[in-house]
């Protein structure tokens, strides 16, 4: 079995415990096995692992997927607070717009390898709604 965290990234993640909400949470889990978690709780330890590293820029590939409401809210509240406090760049991809509308400043909507759409709120419309979402609001 695996371990969530590699060696020596456990105490890293308890030594930043107090500067992360996430990581009471994910620390709590990090020493349990892969197998032994949920979906959850496997994303929550994720984004702790990323954050630990005190990264300039971080990636996050569906940081609310797994979650349910409060955690997705309580998880993209820690990244926006992360961006303003700590000036972390944030990448994010993201199905769920209005998650991505509430949390995020700027937008780059893709289809099928295109970029459609860049730039603030004023980019979506209902237009772009229906072609990259085929769904008309």
């Amino acid at each position: 079995m695996h371990s969530l965290f590699p060696p020596g990234g456990t105490e890293s993640a308890v030594t930043h415990l107090p500067r992360c909400p996430l990581c009471h949470h994910a620390c709590s889990r990090a020493l349990r096995h892969l197998g032994q978690i949920s979906g959850g709780e496997f994303q929550k330890v994720q984004i702790t692992r990323a954050i630990v590293q005190e990264p300039q820029v971080l990636v996050l590939d569906e940081p609310s997927n797994n979650l349910d409401m409060t955690n997705q809210h309580n998880t993209m509240h820690l990244v926006e607070e992360l961006v303003h406090s700590r000036g972390i760049c944030t990448i994010m991809t993201m199905h769920d717009i209005n998650l991505a509308i509430h949390y995020s400043d700027r937008f780059l909507f893709l289809s099928r390898g295109r970029v459609l759409a860049y730039g603030g709120l004023e980019v979506i419309t209902e237009e772009l709604i229906q072609q990259v979402y085929g769904y008309r609001v």
